[in-house]
């Protein structure tokens, strides 16, 4: 309510906001906006939930405000968080990954989600409707597996991804700050170290998303998901894109 009272008082007509498509079940074949919450209690998750309602309330107090909140999927883009991440999987020897891959990737570039904002700040006042709020999930058209988009974007093989278990580890505050310690570079230097064996280098460089100025990532023996990265590894629904498309929010 604090943003929404400070956006008034500045004259503020229109906010736009960050939600995300993990707070939707990823277990149904298509999320939309009207799917069912997702039932994983994960702090990043009940944050954006907690933002949404928030965001609710402001709106109750303050009504001259309008709320655009946008619910990107995997956005991808040089020096992102995914970018990163499989960067780092380039270098790992063994991958563990939900369904061995097979879960589906629902990518957006960054650029994309740069340019809904842009036309969500253009909207007329009338496509917000009697709650003055639109929610829209901003997706690419184009799903994609996991195995395949690490393969495409960043020469990782197949052969170097075995499927992990099912344990809901993402439930096991314990469990993932071990596996964070465990499995975090730090930790694979560490394990390298006792081993008494160097860190595996790197087969190769990433093929794609990488700059001059990107650090390469330190080698890890191995990667198993945890938290986060579980519960969006393990996606098996296609994000559908529908409402931003009709609001012109997308091409």
């Amino acid at each position: 309510d604090a943003i929404c009272a400070a956006a008034a008082r500045s004259d503020v007509r229109r906010i736009v906001a960050f939600g995300s498509f993990a707070t939707y079940d990823n277990r149904a074949e298509t999320i939309t906006e009207q799917s069912n919450g997702c039932p994983a209690r994960i702090p990043y998750v009940v944050g954006k939930e907690q933002l949404e309602r928030a965001f609710s309330r402001g709106l109750k107090n303050h009504p001259s405000l309008t709320l655009a909140l946008l619910q990107p999927s995997i956005v991808v883009g040089a020096g992102g968080s995914w970018d990163r991440f499989a960067r780092k999987l380039t270098c790992t020897e063994r991958i563990y990954l939900p369904a061995g891959g097979e879960g589906i990737c629902n990518v957006v570039d960054v650029d994309v989600v740069a340019e809904a904002v842009c036309r969500s700040l253009e909207l007329p006042a009338t496509a917000f409707g009697p709650s003055r709020a639109v929610k829209a999930l901003i997706s690419g058209r184009q799903a994609t597996t996991w195995a395949q988009w690490l393969n495409q974007a960043y020469g990782i093989p197949a052969s170097r991804i075995s499927a992990c278990n099912t344990n809901a580890w993402s439930e096991d505050t314990k469990r993932n700050l071990m596996l964070s310690i465990r499995f975090s570079s730090v930790g694979a230097s560490l394990f390298e170290m006792l081993k008494g064996r160097p860190a595996a280098e790197p087969t190769r460089r990433p093929s794609a998303q990488r700059t001059e100025s990107s650090p390469v990532p330190v080698p890890v023996p191995l990667y198993v998901p945890e938290g986060l990265d579980r519960l969006t590894l393990s996606c098996r629904s296609v994000v559908d894109p529908g409402r931003a498309l009709a609001l012109g929010l997308l091409d």
